[in-house]
């Protein structure tokens, strides 16, 4: 008996002893669990937002870095190379030439600086080589980045990123920025500026530049450039910006481009034949075509003798009482409005 007795004392140890380990396994458990629980809230806070805040700034001044060089670019980023013109560090596009209205739309304008944006953002994050010495290790999706222009310029950028430090992991992936520049009003003056230097050949229409200057709110310079060289491709330069200074980091938002200027055609004088002077018979059928160097001409006379007809036909049968020296004055004039005249002697004998 007394040795069944102390085997269940045994027993009794036992389970108690089991029970107790379990107990401090399952505290250590919930203290570690705790543990990471509290690492979390005070470690991924702080390093996932100097890293967000980190892809942020960069991706801001990437945006409005771009929005300033495609502005002075006049919406490019690359301008056609064909169709473009070195000024100190830019290159402004041409938005007439070879007759031809060449303004980029605002769908490839808005691709211009997505593909500014993406290809220039890796190098101000520099590969995350900070946060990498600090312990970091930060992968990196694709970037993709769209671009809406509206009243402003919103820049939406989707970029994973899945951030380590310790046995903590975050994931990051969208970024939003906005830039208060109506790009879009821009293009439209813009097209208002090339279709009227198509309409008016050889002129700058400057009335029409501050009437749209003042509806549009905006600011217009017009610079002429003269070529000198032996292409002698004289061009004019436009500049806008808004009249309420848009600045981005301290800098002035301007949307610049060229056109082609156009030449004012030589207009031809418009001349009639000269004439001095006619001898013809009484009783006998005259008739003679004054000619001009233009279609579409009226003609008048300020004879009695006969009416030279709309075509500048002469056509009269002089009389005996004609006979005589008369002179008479024929007036020719075209469709816009250009006269010439001849003083013409008849002589009837």
């Amino acid at each position: 008996m007394q040795k069944r007795g102390q085997v269940t004392v045994f027993i009794i140890v036992g389970i108690v002893l089991l029970l107790v380990v379990g107990l401090l396994f399952f505290q250590q458990g919930q203290d570690e669990t705790e543990t990471v629980l509290i690492d979390r809230e005070l470690i991924t806070v702080p390093y996932a937002s100097s890293v967000q805040d980190f892809v942020q700034s960069c991706f801001e001044q990437v945006v409005e870095l771009g929005v300033l060089q495609t502005g002075r670019q006049g919406g490019y980023w690359e301008s056609p190379l064909d169709y473009s013109i070195i000024f100190f560090d830019d290159s402004l596009p041409y938005y007439y030439a070879d007759e031809k209205m060449m303004i980029i739309s605002e769908v490839d304008a808005e691709k211009e600086l997505e593909r500014y944006i993406e290809e220039t953002l890796p190098t101000c994050l520099q590969n995350f080589s900070h946060f990498e010495e600090e312990g970091y290790k930060i992968m990196s999706g694709k970037v993709d980045v769209n671009v809406d222009f509206g009243q402003q310029v919103i820049v939406e950028l989707k970029y994973p990123l899945e951030v380590q430090k310790g046995i903590t992991v975050i994931e990051l992936h969208d970024f939003v920025h906005t830039v208060d520049i109506n790009i879009q009003k821009f293009l439209e003056t813009a097209r208002k500026i090339v279709q009227k230097h198509m309409d008016t050949e050889g002129y700058v229409c400057l009335t029409c530049i501050d009437e749209w200057a003042t509806d549009d709110d905006v600011i217009i310079t017009v610079f002429p450039v003269y070529d000198t060289g032996p292409f002698g491709n004289d061009l004019v330069w436009f500049t806008m910006q808004d009249k309420d200074t848009a600045l981005i980091k301290g800098n002035n938002f301007t949307f610049e481009f060229i056109v082609e200027a156009i030449p004012v055609k030589e207009k031809e004088e418009f001349v009639m034949e000269d004439i001095v002077s006619f001898d013809i018979l009484s009783n006998i059928l005259f008739e003679y075509q004054i000619k001009t160097n233009k279609d579409d001409v009226l003609f008048y006379d300020d004879t009695d003798m006969f009416d030279i007809n709309n075509d500048g036909l002469i056509k009269f049968t002089p009389s005996e009482d004609q006979k005589g020296s008369h002179f008479v004055e024929i007036e020719a004039q075209d469709n816009i409005g250009n006269i010439d005249t001849e003083l013409i002697l008849f002589t009837i004998n």
